[in-house]
């Protein structure tokens, strides 16, 4: 049986179709994802896995502490808006999980929750919460500038 390999470091060509490709790295042993890319358009915020998966974790994390909410009493002003405080404590409180289980494991970068201080949850029964998740940037080149320096110039 013929085994095919292909390297995306030798021939470049569909990683910039947007397939997944595995590459080469000069010097060093292995096999690597060069870039990670989904079926999405380059520029979407899910065009590669990294941001996908963060997102996805995202979601189950924001979920799961909604559901947590739902039946649950909260403070509203005279308009039937949610009070702030009360708006404070549930931010504080989803944004603590979002927290723990991507920025401070180094998937995320950060993590933003915010209640709507507009919705009348008094006659909707509906909680309008806006998640936002900051990704990890990526390196996909090094870009160097080296040269000699001539330490009796530096000191003039």
């Amino acid at each position: 049986m013929r085994s095919h390999n292909r390297d995306e470091a030798a021939t470049e060509a569909l990683d910039a179709g947007r397939f997944l490709t595995l590459r080469t790295h000069l010097g060093k042993a292995g096999f690597y994802i060069t870039r990670g890319r989904t079926g999405a358009a380059s520029t979407s915020d899910f065009s590669r896995i990294a941001n996908r998966r963060v997102m996805d974790r995202a979601c189950q994390i924001a979920r799961a502490a909604g559901v947590e909410l739902i039946g649950d009493t909260v403070a509203v002003n005279d308009n039937g808006t949610i009070t702030e405080k009360a708006a404070q404590k549930i931010e504080a409180g989803i944004n603590k999980q979002l927290t723990e289980a991507l920025v401070d494991s180094g998937h995320a970068s950060n993590s933003n929750v915010t209640v709507s201080r507009t919705a009348n949850v008094l006659s909707t029964s509906t909680l309008p919460v806006t998640v936002r998740v900051t990704p990890l940037g990526s390196t996909d080149f090094i870009e160097y500038d080296i040269g000699f320096t001539s330490p009796s110039a530096a000191a003039a």
